[in-house]
């Protein structure tokens, strides 16, 4: 037993289709959400530089507007036209003068801090932004530009520069932040609800499959209803299939069983009464017993075959080329007693297949070409032709002719039409047999040869 569960292994753990799409569903929000606040904190971020930057332009052109050029190089600020924040001390907002000989005007807010900005080369009217220390510590996102002004037949050139604290734009950024995180949260969590929910109603039709499949167990119906998603249609109708399948396989194991029993029982029964006559006279009745004997056999010789019937039972089926089968048991057959004094006529596309178990097929050609080996006179015909999804096969022989009272015993269990001829008279019965299991048809006739004609379709596809 430990050596079983040892080779059997530890059952797997059941998988959830609802866990799986819920976690791959979550993954894919969680990375999509991650992303796009990463990109829209970028894209706030260069949004408000870029806001920053006008800002910047603007108040340089009100302080270069504001400016009053004096004789000598110097500069005076009319206040009052710039911004109220230029006049509160570390305020964040500064500008700065730097003129010709050292001169340098700078605003309130700097109060006694001067902006120490890098040489240049600017043009007249260039603007340059970069990161500049300002007072108490500040990081400084400056803009300048050169101006040059003509006074007293000299040129003077002046720079102009306005800074603000990058602290302002990196706090707001980190604001916008923290609230779009907090949004996101909020986001994630409403559409991992509807998640959740779309998940649920999206795999309702296969619950519902559940109590479909208990009432069928109970026998409360026979079949799935044929209200279902498009989906899950092709699942239902195989599930359909599949259950129609096993009722046609317990209908005929019953069918059978009730036919061995009712097979066995009578010659059980003969044989029980010829066994009281022997005991009280010994004449002739041991041949009838060996008679009821014989007949018991093929009874269960046939039953024992045809449970070999294994494709259309359980599933396996197999393309097979017709041709080269039909030669092979035609070769093997030409061995036999009056085989090789037969004709054997095969006209067979090489390309025709038909879709079987190969022992099945080969159970059915075996036991028609036998039969007409026994009963042929001197030639055989086998024929083969397509049919849409079937395969017509055809074969024939020229021996006697049966009447119509015969063909319809050539069908009844284990009949044989002629005693002298060597079998059990279930061949034929064998070839029904299967060919229902298939699906297919069986037709016995007068064939144009004179004897026996047998017609079969079979499955194609």
């Amino acid at each position: 037993m430990m050596r079983r569960e040892r080779m059997m292994g530890k059952p797997r753990p059941r998988q959830s289709i609802k866990r799986r799409l819920l976690i791959s569903t979550v993954l894919i929000l969680t990375i999509l959400l991650f992303a796009g606040g990463l990109a829209l904190s970028y894209m706030f971020e260069q949004h408000v530089e870029r806001r920053v930057e006008t800002e910047l332009t603007s108040h340089l052109d009100q302080v270069i507007s504001a400016a009053d050029f004096l004789p000598g190089g110097q500069v005076s600020i009319d206040k009052n036209a710039l911004a109220v924040r230029f006049l509160a001390p570390y305020s964040g907002l500064y500008w700065q003068i730097d003129g010709p000989e050292g001169f340098t005007l700078t605003s309130p807010s700097l109060w006694d801090t001067q902006l120490n900005i890098p040489k240049s080369r600017g043009k007249a009217f260039e603007i340059v932004e970069y990161e500049v220390k300002g007072p108490d510590g500040q990081d400084l996102i400056l803009a300048y530009r050169h101006v040059t002004r003509k006074i007293g037949g000299r040129d003077f050139l002046y720079r102009f520069s306005v800074g603000i604290n990058h602290s302002e734009v990196s706090q707001a950024v980190d604001e916008f932040s923290k609230e779009l995180a907090i949004f996101l949260v909020g986001l994630a969590i409403i559409l991992g609800t509807l998640v959740w929910v779309q998940i649920s109603y999206g795999l309702r039709p296969l619950r519902r499959l559940l109590p479909a499949i208990n009432a069928i167990t109970s026998g409360r119906q026979r079949r799935f209803t044929s209200d279902h998603p498009d989906e899950i249609t092709p699942l239902v109708d195989e599930l359909n299939s599949l259950l129609k399948q096993q009722e046609i396989v317990m209908e005929r194991s019953r069918a059978r069983a009730a036919s061995l029993a009712h097979g066995l029982k009578t010659p059980l029964a003969g044989i029980s009464l010829e066994v009281q006559k022997l005991e009280a006279s010994e004449q002739e009745a041991a041949g009838k017993i060996g008679d009821l004997v014989a007949r018991m056999n093929a009874q269960v010789e046939r039953e024992l075959i045809r449970s070999r019937i294994r494709g259309a039972t359980y599933g396996v089926r197999r393309k097979n080329l017709l041709a080269p089968l039909a030669k092979d048991i035609v070769k093997t057959l030409s061995r036999l007693p009056r085989g090789e004094e037969l004709t054997w006529d095969i006209h067979i596309p090489g390309e025709l297949v038909v879709v079987m178990d190969t022992d099945d097929l080969a159970e059915i050609l075996g036991n028609l070409l036998d039969n007409s080996r026994k009963w042929a006179k001197s030639r055989v015909r086998i024929e083969a032709r397509p049919a849409g999804d079937v395969v017509e096969l055809e074969i024939c022989d020229d021996g006697s002719a049966p009447s119509e009272t015969q063909l319809r015993q050539i069908q009844e269990r284990g009949m044989r039409l002629d005693d002298t001829i060597e079998g059990t008279g279930l061949g034929l019965t064998i070839v029904t047999d299967v060919v229902a299991a298939y699906g297919g048809e069986f037709e016995a006739r007068v064939s144009d040869l004179g004897g026996l004609g047998i017609r079969l379709l079979l499955p194609a596809v």
